[in-house]
């Protein structure tokens, strides 16, 4: 499985290239969940002011959790 991770305000790195990568996953099979988020720049990290962007460890969490790849006991 895969999970994308990307921001409309990325310069160094296209958000098609993203969108593309998400279309060859599912036309080969592969679970994909991919999320684009209007603010964010490059390597959006944990830092502040990111907008929706902000979700993201959170998303990551819970996707990582639905597929028991991080166990219920792991800190929030």
């Amino acid at each position: 499985p895969t999970l994308l991770l990307h921001t409309q305000g990325d310069k160094t790195v296209p958000v098609q290239n993203s969108l593309m990568y998400f279309d060859a996953l599912t036309r080969a099979g592969v679970p994909a969940e991919l999320y684009v988020f209007e603010q964010g720049g490059h390597g959006i990290g944990m830092r502040d002011g990111l907008g929706n962007a902000s979700a993201w460890p959170r998303r990551a969490e819970d996707w990582l959790r639905q597929r028991g790849l991080l166990n219920k006991d792991a800190a929030r």
